[in-house]
């Protein structure tokens, strides 16, 4: 069995959402049940604190209001859970780096009653920037911060999720001093012989039926 980590951002219907960042409610329904039925494990972000795991990992970024309410009753269906990933100074407003098609994200309260339930909150940086694009500095602050803050909401976050997938030597010095172990970047591959703090994912887009994320998690990543 693989590790394979995807990468998700709005469940929502295209009507709402749109097809930028989005996958309907109906598919995530057609992959969660796909790999049920294969008997696939599902593991969280977390769990590599622990070392390599196999199986099948689920990751949101930026707390869509549409991913926070629509994605979690889909997976627990199937017993499975997924990883929220939370830009804290934006909470309950909106993805204001989406510009004119910035969306909703969810509030503290949708949020903590996910994590109840089982599913990972972790760490998108404080204001959802280019990490790579900061010295060692702003890249501390920007972890940091955000881990602070969803500290004193009772999540710890032991993940983070890069936003844009960048990120660079400067930081995993960042990460230790957030103390976070596991690192979210992306790759359009399952996982390798990366170290936990750089782990790669798959992107799912709108039109990824079943078949197609399988090309995508064994056919792609073997093209030169």
């Amino acid at each position: 069995m693989k590790t394979v980590i995807l990468c998700y951002h709005k469940i929502g219907f295209e009507p709402d959402e749109g097809r930028f960042l989005n996958c309907a409610p109906e598919r995530l329904d057609s992959h969660a049940r796909f790999f049920q039925q294969k008997k696939w494990q599902n593991f969280l972000p977390r769990d590599f604190q622990r070392g390599r795991t196999e199986g099948i990992c689920f990751t949101f970024d930026d707390a869509y209001v549409s991913a926070v309410q629509n994605a979690p009753p889909i997976l627990e269906k199937y017993g499975f859970f997924g990883a929220f990933y939370v830009v804290p100074s934006l909470v309950g407003m909106t993805s204001t780096w989406d510009g004119e098609i910035a969306r909703p994200l969810a509030g503290w309260d949708e949020l903590l009653a996910i994590s109840g339930r089982g599913h990972e909150l972790g760490n998108h940086t404080l204001s959802h920037l280019h990490l790579d694009a900061l010295d060692l500095a702003g890249q501390r602050q920007e972890l940091l911060d955000a881990s602070n803050q969803l500290r004193e909401r009772g999540i710890e976050a032991k993940s983070v999720a890069f936003p844009y997938g960048g990120f660079n030597t400067e930081s995993m010095v960042a990460m230790e001093t957030a103390e976070i172990r596991v690192g979210l970047a992306l790759g359009k591959r399952p996982v390798g012989d990366e170290l936990a703090n750089c782990l790669p994912r798959i992107v799912v887009g709108y039109s990824d039926s079943v078949a197609k994320l399988l090309y995508k998690i064994y056919i792609r990543p073997k093209l030169p």
